[in-house]
């Protein structure tokens, strides 16, 4: 052996010995099981035992920066419009498209007025694409 491949094996071993014993662990870890019984579990499940009327696809265009897909953003559209609400898309940095499921006995036009009102809302519109169909 000479000088040259002496000073890289030196220079190489430790690297590769760390390697062979990180790629052996790598494969050990396991990602964190996801939680059985989220703290909303409740809240949905009560939620999804009420009588809803038919689905609307609407597009809010928000006046100020939101958490538009957030859990505890999303119930609290729910508790103000008093409907379902789920996320489905985005349009851009602050329009995203949603579906909304009225309470029975609550129209469309009511729940939109009520989207409309709250304060971090710019306009609600009802989704064109939709429309077409």
């Amino acid at each position: 052996m000479n000088k040259f491949e002496t000073l890289m094996l030196r220079k190489w071993c430790p690297l590769a010995r760390t390697c062979c014993l990180l790629v052996p662990l790598a494969g050990c870890s396991q990602p964190a099981p996801p939680n059985p019984n989220p703290p909303d579990a409740a809240a949905r499940q009560r939620s999804a035992n009420l009588p809803y009327g038919q689905p609307v696809r609407v597009i809010v265009k928000f006046s100020q920066a939101v958490q538009y897909r957030s859990d505890v953003f999303l119930q609290d559209m729910q508790k103000r419009i008093k409907a379902r609400v789920s996320y489905l898309s985005s349009v851009s940095h602050d329009t995203h498209v949603y579906q909304l499921e009225p309470q029975a006995g609550q129209g469309a036009a009511e729940t939109l007025q009520r989207l409309g009102a709250l304060p971090f809302v710019l306009r609600v519109e009802i989704d064109a694409k939709v429309k077409a169909q």
